[in-house]
């Protein structure tokens, strides 16, 4: 690429010519742990700092009753990263989603650049953890490219992530933590019945839609990005219609779905950014709160996080 980027000799057959050709790297794109690790030479999801956009740093779970918890509760040293710090954790931080503290490309090959240049391999190791940054990318020596700017999101894979975990709440499956004084689980003979819906409602959709679905109770393994993308979308605001507990949860969903929607179009206008802009946040601010009723904890996965970092 940095021989593309100076330029090579290339014939003109049309002009009978020999011309400089260059090529310039604009993006990096890929699945989010491959351009996380391999692009921009970052710590990735559960380090202390973890986005790749911003600066906002992880704190471990902590159960109301053992504020001295460091593990979560399958024994894993898991963090999380809530823009809201519990007031129980030390030295508790709030970060405010409009205006999140962003990463620049000077500061962050400055950074790396630092723990490369550490004296010492523990120096290193603990400015690693404080930046995110393994070291100086390999690709920061092509001038076209901008850390962490040129490589966004794959919101495919984030979206399912996102989705995945919004599933795994609902089915009481979210690291064992149950619904604490939430409303929102919903039963299994529920799921049942929408596992069953799932799959005779293929005979009513257009193919032109998407896939056929499988019963999401039986065997989600064969649910692709595409196909939670498909059962959100078009299958759950009539499914999980009067299955939660509280309806707030069901307006959450359906705040989901509009997202989604609007961030899926083909032609966006300015007025459009400024809807997704704040609808984003604040679908993340209420889904902060409603985490938070999980036995106290607050708890807000990296991937929805990085919403707010686009």
């Amino acid at each position: 690429m940095k021989t593309l980027a100076v330029g090579v000799p290339a014939y003109d057959a049309h002009d009978d010519c020999v011309f400089t050709l260059r090529a310039h790297a604009a993006y990096g794109m890929g699945d989010i742990p491959a351009v996380v690790k391999g692009f921009l030479c970052m710590k990735g999801p559960n380090a202390f700092c973890p986005c790749r956009d911003c600066f906002i740093t992880g704190i471990s779970m902590i159960a109301a009753d053992d504020p001295g918890r460091t593990e979560d509760r399958r024994g894993n040293q898991t963090l999380y990263i809530p823009t809201q710090q519990p007031p129980q954790y030390p030295n508790a931080l709030k970060f405010d989603p409009r205006n999140l503290p962003l990463r620049t490309h000077e500061q962050f090959i400055r950074q790396a650049l630092a723990v490369d240049q550490a004296q010492t391999q523990a120096q290193s190791d603990e400015l690693a953890r404080q930046y995110g940054i393994n070291g100086t990318p390999l690709f920061s020596t092509l001038h076209s490219l901008s850390f962490p700017d040129s490589f966004p999101a794959d919101f495919m894979h984030l979206l399912e992530n996102i989705l995945k975990n919004m599933i795994s709440f609902w089915t009481n499956n979210f690291k064992g933590l149950g619904q604490g004084n939430g409303n929102f689980i919903i039963s299994e003979a529920a799921w049942k019945e929408i596992g069953e819906s799932t799959t005779k409602s293929n005979a009513s959709i257009p193919s032109s839609f998407g896939r056929s679905l499988p019963d999401i109770y039986e065997d989600r393994s064969y649910f692709t990005a595409e196909a939670y993308i498909i059962w959100f979308t078009m299958h759950a605001p009539i499914l999980l219609r009067q299955r939660f507990g509280d309806e707030k949860y069901y307006r959450h969903l359906c705040q989901l779905v509009s997202l989604i929607n609007l961030t899926m179009s083909f032609d966006l206008s300015e007025q459009d950014l400024k809807i997704l802009e704040e609808g984003w946040i604040k679908w993340y601010e209420d889904y902060e709160r409603y985490a938070s009723l999980l036995c106290q904890l607050i708890v807000v996965l990296k991937h929805i996080q990085v919403l707010l970092s686009i």
